[in-house]
């Protein structure tokens, strides 16, 4: 089955649409990103399976016979620690500049909108980059989960 998954290329949503039908769930009422994730998190499992991160296990599908499928050849995405919107309005960046002196993560995402502007939470995210950026130079990455209208 999770060969099958991996194979489909592109109807894997039709796949999930026609389970959350099944299941009696109304498709029209949820957003595009839980249809995403759901989606993500059956390939995620299938890929589990077959014993291969997710972008190895696609693109063994379609990839060239006989030539080599590494990591190297796709690069591999950092885990992202999570400054909720919560944390973002009510601490302050040098909390966190403590904080990420103690883990390892490469990457932090934060979650912003919901509290003031686009133009606002830039400017916030400026803000904090200067104190998380010391010698270990987090990248940050800022989350509005579609609450903009740019």
């Amino acid at each position: 089955l999770a060969r099958e998954i991996l194979s489909m290329n592109g109807s894997l949503s039709r796949l999930v649409q026609s389970i959350l039908i099944s299941s009696g769930i109304d498709v029209s009422s949820l957003a595009a990103s839980v249809k995403s994730g759901v989606e993500t998190a059956i390939l995620s499992i299938a890929s589990q399976s077959q014993g291969s991160p997710l972008p190895q296990a696609l693109a063994a599908h379609y990839w060239p016979k006989g030539v080599p499928i590494s990591s190297s050849t796709f690069g591999l995405l950092p885990v992202n620690g999570l400054i909720t919107r919560g944390e973002y309005a009510t601490s302050s960046p040098a909390h966190f500049s403590a904080a990420a002196k103690e883990i390892s993560f490469t990457s932090l995402k934060i979650k912003v909108a919901g509290h003031c502007s686009p133009k606002d939470d830039a400017l916030s995210l400026v803000r904090w980059s200067e104190p998380l950026n010391g010698p270990r130079k987090l990248s940050l990455r800022a989350d509005a989960n579609r609450a903009w209208d740019l």
